[in-house]
């Protein structure tokens, strides 16, 4: 009755029905969402796809991507919306590939206009951030604000331990988020920690400064692909997205397809996803 009234803000889709589902309708005005997974998880393409997502709904995302260049960044949008093995972008080599890039590139012009990934990134502390967020906001509504990836955001006072600027950052992200009514998604990265024992699959306890990540979030999602470890398993294909934390919700399981060569998450085709209990 609230969102009808429109007294509350209505969740945001993330551009997968099962990924919706167990977040009540989506992602929530003022929340701060973390994403983490170890390297070759996925998280910077989840990070693209979700944002590729929203924009194609005709929302205006802001991407700051810490790790990686614009030219990659394209690359990974360009490739998953075409279904183009990322080969092709550093090397098209013939004609037929070129043709198939440049069409791609035509009919996805109008929704990847609706992304902004402001310049310099790389060098940017999460104030510089939340200013650039502000501005954009100002010129025209923004619908999510994405950050990839939160331990490689410049660092403000480097007197300050690592333990300290984590956190600074997460209240930074998270203040910038209610103020401006989006959800704030911060991908990050699990410590060595995850990769102990028989069963890899994370747990909080393996995010890197993980008390204040997990103080500030109001949802934390990991990532897991069982193949990465287990090269005969049956899950190839497979990304368990894993909610570790929702405050308003229930902490359980969600299985995507992996298109690795596409770097693209979609629905499992032909199977009702998965829900488990963690």
């Amino acid at each position: 009755l609230a969102v009808q009234a429109g007294e509350v803000a209505p969740a945001l889709s993330t551009g997968w029905k099962s990924v919706d589902e167990l977040l009540s309708g989506g992602l929530r005005a003022g929340q701060f969402i973390v994403v983490a997974g170890r390297p070759a998880m996925g998280k910077s393409s989840f990070g693209t796809c979700l944002a590729a997502n929203v924009a194609r709904n005709g929302g205006n995302v802001l991407y700051y991507p810490f790790e990686e260049s614009h030219e990659d960044v394209l690359h990974r949008w360009l490739s998953s919306d075409g279904k183009i093995p990322m080969g092709w972008l550093k090397d098209p080599g013939d004609t037929a590939r070129n043709n198939k890039l440049f069409a791609t590139a035509a009919t996805a012009r109008e929704w990847l206009g609706r992304i902004q990934v402001p310049a310099k990134v790389r060098a940017m502390t999460s104030g510089e951030v939340a200013a650039s967020a502000r501005r954009a906001h100002a010129e025209a509504p923004v619908s999510m604000l994405v950050v990839d990836y939160l331990q490689r955001v410049k660092a403000t006072n480097g007197r300050d331990s690592r333990q300290l600027q984590i956190k600074h950052d997460c209240e930074v992200l998270h203040d910038i988020g209610i103020e401006l009514g989006i959800p704030v998604v911060a991908l990050a990265q699990f410590g060595r920690s995850a990769e102990q024992g028989t069963d890899k699959r994370p747990s909080l306890a393996d995010l890197r400064e993980s008390g204040d990540i997990e103080n500030e979030a109001g949802l934390v999602l990991g990532l897991y692909r069982d193949e990465y470890y287990h090269p005969d398993t049956l899950d190839k294909g497979v990304v368990e997205l894993l909610c570790l934390k929702q405050r308003f919700g229930p902490s359980e399981t969600v299985r995507l397809a992996w298109h690795g060569s596409t770097v693209t998450f979609a629905e499992l085709e032909g199977e009702q996803w998965t829900r488990s209990n963690r």
